[in-house]
């Protein structure tokens, strides 16, 4: 158990220093909105999931991004607004 434990504290460890590089580079480059997509979101829950080793914040995102982000692509969305006018 011991050592599943530390994978586990050095996942955390390596998930919250991607989060810290990606999250001012996002802001700077795409400003704060694009926060608000569904897979950035699913970033910051995977994050407090790794942090309280609650599996629920994991599950949510891994459950609720399966059907949007499989059927409707980012780089296809502006054409099917085109589509539907």
């Amino acid at each position: 158990m011991g050592a599943h434990r530390d994978a586990l504290t050095v996942a955390a460890w390596a998930f919250t220093a991607f989060m810290a590089v990606l999250l001012p580079v996002y802001l700077v480059r795409y400003g704060p909105t694009n926060f608000l997509y569904f897979c950035d979101i699913s970033l910051f829950l995977a994050l407090l999931s790794l942090w309280t080793r609650w599996r629920l914040p994991a599950s949510m995102a891994a459950v609720g991004l399966l059907v949007p982000q499989t059927c409707c692509p980012r780089h296809r969305r502006p054409r099917m607004i085109r589509a539907c006018r």
